[in-house]
């Protein structure tokens, strides 16, 4: 049984991190501001609270694309990428 459950925990670990992924992806996409915006504040919430997310999200390589954003011309998008950024150092010490 526990065997499973290992099987299980693995599972949604490995979906955990495909969207991950996907959500850096789309602060990668230039093309699509609304995208690169809506994923900056996905980051923010997730980041908020979950020091494991924080780093997975740093090593996946979200930091560069959300600095970027603050240039942006959209407000919006500047408040979403600081926050995002600002969540993501929260707790990191190094």
């Amino acid at each position: 049984m526990a065997e499973m459950e290992t099987e299980e925990e693995a599972k949604k670990k490995e979906e955990a991190l495909e969207k991950l992924k996907k959500l850096v992806k789309d602060l990668h996409e230039e093309d699509d501001s609304v995208k690169r915006r809506e994923a900056a504040s996905t980051v923010r919430m997730l980041a908020k609270e979950n020091l494991e997310v924080r780093g997975t999200l740093s090593m996946l390589g979200a930091i560069p694309p959300l600095v970027a954003m603050l240039e942006s011309k959209d407000v919006d998008s500047q408040i979403a990428s600081l926050y995002a950024l600002l969540n993501l150092g929260i707790g990191n010490d190094a």
